[in-house]
C-alpha cells in the first residue's frame, strides 16, 4: 500500500500542480514611477476595459490560463500610485484576448462588470453573460446571468441618461441591447438594433450633445475584414424606456428581466462602403458634434497596412485622409497591431490625434506613436513616439479622463486564442 501511495504521489507531482487544476493568479499588477503593468491582454470590441470614478480607475483584462480565461479586473487610485484591490473570476470561457470584460463606474462609487466568452460553446456557456457589482469598497455585493438567444460574443456597456445599457452581439441574430433603469440590478429583454449585413462590428458610444439637456448614445458599425463589401455608418438612436413599475416581487429578485423596452431607431448614415475585403474598421469617436472613424487596409505588401481616419462635419460632409502606411501584423494580415483615435476636433485649426503601433527598424523593434493631422486639411503635423519596445506592441486605447494610454506588450500572440502579454498603462505629460 505505501508503494502504491508513493506512486500516486509521485504522479500528481508529475501532472499540473500536483494534482490541483491549473489556476493562474491574475492580474498580478505591479507599480513604477512611470507606469502600471499586469499579466493580462485585451482586444477589439469590447467596451470598456477602463473606467474611472473621483477616486479610482479600473481596467480588466484576461490571461490565457489553460483551454480557459482567467478574466479579471484592477482598481487604482487615480494617480496610479496604489493598487486597491485585484480580482479573479471564475474561469468559464475558452482562451480569447475577446474576453476581456467591460466595466462601467456608476454614480453610487460603485461598479459593474460585464463578461462573457467568444460565441463559446464548449463549457455550455455560449449564451451567458454574467453581470458582477462591486461595492464602494471594490467587493463583489452580488452577480447575476443574462442570456441572449443562440450565443454572446462581446460585452459593451454605457450610461446615459440614467439608464445603463449593454451591448453584445448573439450568434445568429445580430447585435442587441440589455437595459437597465437601476444600476443593473434588473435588466429588459435583450432586443436587435438594426446593422449592415455581414458579419458586423460594433461600438456603443456616448454623446453630450450641445444645446441639449440628454445624452445621446451612438452606435458606430463596420464589418468583418473578410466580408467582401465593406461598410462604415454610425446610427444616432434614442431608447424609449416605458418604464411600468417594477413590482415587489421585481425588486427583490435581482437580476430579473422584463420586457419594458421600446427602441426607434434613426436611419444609418454610410459613411464609406467599398467591394473589398481586409478592411477592418479599428475604432470611432464623438464629442460634441466631431465624429470621426479609424480603419485600415491591407496593401500588395506582405506585412504592411494602410492606416485611414474618415472626418464627419455637422453637414454630414465626410472627409478621407489618408494617414499613411505601417508594418505589422499579429497573427495574420486581418489582425493589424492596432490603433485608435486619442482625439477629434472637426474645426478650423483642430486636431485628430492617433495612437499607432507598428514595427520599425526592418520589424526589429516596436513602438506606439501618437500622430497629429490638421483637421482640415489632413496633413500630418507632428508624429511623437510614447514607447518602444522589443516585444510585439498593440492595441493602444486613451483614457480621456486621466491622459493615460493603455496597451498590449506581447510575449508571444500567435492568435487571439494563444498569446501571453502584459497589459501597460503609461502617463502623458
Amino acid at each position: 500500500m505505501k508503494i502504491i501511495f508513493f506512486i500516486l504521489v509521485l504522479l500528481c507531482f508529475a501532472s499540473l500542480n500536483g494534482c490541483k487544476t491549473s489556476e493562474v493568479t491574475a492580474p498580478k499588477c505591479s507599480l513604477s514611477e512611470q507606469m502600471v503593468a499586469c499579466n493580462g491582454g485585451f482586444g477589439y470590441w469590447i467596451g470598456d476595459v477602463f473606467s474611472s470614478s473621483d477616486s479610482a480607475l479600473a481596467i480588466t483584462g484576461v490571461i490565457k490560463d489553460g483551454h480557459k480565461s482567467k478574466q479579471w479586473i484592477a482598481f487604482f487610485d487615480r494617480e496610479l500610485n496604489t493598487v486597491l484591490a485585484e480580482h479573479s473570476f471564475e474561469n468559464l470561457f475558452r482562451p480569447d484576448e475577446h474576453n476581456a470584460p467591460a466595466v462601467l463606474s456608476l454614480d453610487n462609487n460603485e461598479w459593474l462588470v460585464a463578461r462573457t466568452g467568444h460565441d463559446d460553446t464548449i463549457y455550455g456557456k455560449q449564451d451567458a453573460i454574467e453581470i458582477t457589482h462591486f461595492d464602494v469598497n471594490y467587493k463583489v455585493s452580488h452577480q447575476q446571468i443574462l442570456r441572449t438567444e443562440t450565443g454572446a460574443t462581446y460585452a459593451q456597456l454605457q450610461k446615459a441618461n440614467g439608464s445603463l445599457y449593454l451591448l453584445t452581439r448573439d450568434t445568429k441574430m445580430g447585435w442587441g441591447i440589455f437595459t437597465s433603469l437601476d444600476s443593473g440590478i434588473s435588466w429588459s429583454i435583450w432586443q436587435a438594433v438594426n446593422l449592415p449585413a455581414g458579419i458586423a462590428y460594433a461600438l456603443l458610444k456616448k454623446e453630450n450633445v450641445l444645446g441639449a439637456e440628454f445624452e445621446r448614445l451612438i452606435l458606430h458599425s463596420g464589418n468583418h475584414p473578410i466580408d467582401n463589401k465593406q461598410t462604415i455608418a454610425y446610427s444616432y438612436f434614442d431608447l424609449n424606456i416605458n418604464d411600468p413599475k417594477l413590482t415587489e416581487d421585481n425588486n427583490q429578485n435581482v437580476g430579473d428581466i422584463v420586457d419594458r423596452s421600446n427602441a426607434n431607431f434613426n436611419v444609418l448614415h454610410s459613411l464609406i462602403t467599398k467591394s473589398s475585403t481586409e478592411t477592418r474598421f479599428l475604432d470611432a469617436y464623438n464629442r460634441e458634434n466631431n465624429i470621426c472613424h479609424l480603419y485600415s487596409s491591407a496593401t500588395n505588401e506582405t506585412n504592411v497596412w494602410q492606416l485611414n481616419v474618415l472626418v464627419s462635419g455637422e453637414n454630414k460632409s465626410i472627409k478621407n485622409y489618408l494617414v499613411g502606411n505601417f508594418t505589422g501584423m499579429l497573427g495574420d494580415n486581418k489582425y493589424i497591431t492596432g490603433a485608435s483615435i486619442k482625439g477629434c476636433q472637426n474645426y478650423n485649426g483642430g486636431l485628430i490625434e492617433l495612437l499607432v503601433a507598428h514595427k520599425v527598424d526592418n520589424g526589429q523593434r516596436y513602438q506606439i506613436d501618437t500622430i497629429n493631422i490638421d483637421a482640415q486639411s489632413g496633413d500630418v503635423l507632428s508624429i511623437d513616439n510614447l514607447y518602444s519596445s522589443l516585444k510585439a506592441l498593440y492595441r493602444p486605447v486613451y483614457i480621456e479622463e486621466l491622459n493615460y494610454v493603455m496597451f498590449n506588450e506581447s510575449e508571444y500572440w500567435h492568435t487571439y486564442e494563444n498569446w501571453q502579454a502584459a497589459q501597460k498603462i503609461i502617463k502623458l505629460p
